[in-house]
C-alpha cells in the first residue's frame, strides 16, 4: 500500500499512473515558480481549446467527474460540493471561472483535486493532456498587456509545439476579490 501523503494517482483514460512525490506546502503571496536552472513537473489540461498547467505539487489526485451537489447562493463558478471518500470538498468549474460557456461533461472531463491552504478543492477541467517537466528556462513572463486580477492568475507561459500553455498560480485562480473559495 502506498502512503497517500507521498503519492499522486493520475487517471489518464483507462491507465493509472502513480507518481511518488511528497506533497509540498503551498507558498503564500508572490513568488517565482522556477529559477532558470530549475525544473518542476506540471500537469497540462485543457479548457475549451486552450491548455493550462499546474505544478504537480498542488495536485493530490485526478478523478472522473462524480455526483456534484449544487449549493445555492454561491458564486457561479462554484459547481457545488462532492463527497471524496467521506470528505465533502468544494468543486470549481474552470470553464465558469474563466468565463467560458458551459458544456456537458463527457468521458474526458476530469476533476483535478488540489490542496489549497490546507483544504482539498476539486477543479473541473475538460481533459488531462499530459504530465511533463517544465524547465525554468522555458517559462516566459506573462505579457504586460494582460492586466488586472487575471494577470496575477498566471505564473507565466510555456511554449510547447507551437502551443502556449498558461502556468496557473493556484492561490490567485482560487481567489476572487480577496475572497477564498473554501470559505464561500
Amino acid at each position: 500500500m502506498i502512503n497517500s501523503d507521498f503519492s499522486h494517482t493520475l487517471y489518464l483514460g483507462s491507465d493509472e499512473i502513480i507518481l511518488l512525490l511528497p506533497l509540498v506546502q503551498l507558498r503564500e503571496g508572490g513568488y517565482t515558480l522556477l529559477s532558470v536552472n530549475s525544473q518542476e513537473q506540471i500537469i497540462i489540461f485543457s479548457i475549451q481549446d486552450e491548455c493550462y498547467a499546474l505544478t504537480i505539487n498542488h495536485v493530490v489526485e485526478i478523478i472522473r467527474v462524480q455526483n456534484i451537489t449544487e449549493v445555492p447562493m454561491t458564486r457561479n463558478f462554484i459547481a457545488g460540493v462532492m463527497n471524496l471518500r467521506g470528505k465533502i470538498i468544494p468543486v470549481v468549474n474552470f470553464r465558469e471561472r474563466f468565463r467560458l460557456p458551459s458544456i456537458p461533461f463527457n468521458k474526458k472531463t476530469r476533476v483535478v483535486v488540489v490542496s489549497f491552504e490546507g483544504e482539498l478543492v476539486g477543479l473541473i477541467v475538460d481533459e488531462i493532456r499530459m504530465v511533463t517537466t517544465l524547465h525554468g528556462s522555458e517559462l516566459e513572463a506573462t505579457p504586460s498587456m494582460v492586466g488586472g486580477l487575471e494577470k496575477e492568475c498566471f505564473e507565466g507561459f510555456l511554449k510547447n509545439d507551437e502551443m502556449l500553455i498558461g502556468i496557473l498560480r493556484l492561490e490567485k485562480v482560487l481567489r476572487l476579490e480577496e475572497e477564498v473559495i473554501t470559505n464561500g
